[in-house]
């Protein structure tokens, strides 16, 4: 679950940059000064994505497992006929 979180995340960030680089087509060329400034910010952002995923891939896992327990445990009352109270 958590490998395809991850791979949409990857396409969201690609299709992100991509559409970032077609408006800065259209900017005049950055000095060199706004141009170490941007890879800072580059920079920053990427980690910043890397410290995200960090913190939610355990999570996701997380929930992966709980979610799957869940569906086993039905599994197993629905196999003895247990049938849940009607709210």
């Amino acid at each position: 679950m958590h490998a395809a979180l991850g791979r949409h995340l990857e396409k969201l960030l690609d299709y992100h940059l991509w559409a970032h680089e077609r408006i800065l087509e259209a900017v005049a060329p950055l000095d060199e000064a706004a141009r170490a400034m941007k890879y800072d910010l580059l920079v920053r952002i990427l980690e910043n994505d890397a410290l995200t995923r960090d913190l939610a891939i355990p999570q996701l896992a997380r929930l992966g497992e709980l979610l799957g327990r869940m569906k086993r445990q039905q599994t197993l009352l629905s196999a003895y006929g247990y049938q849940a109270p009607e709210e």
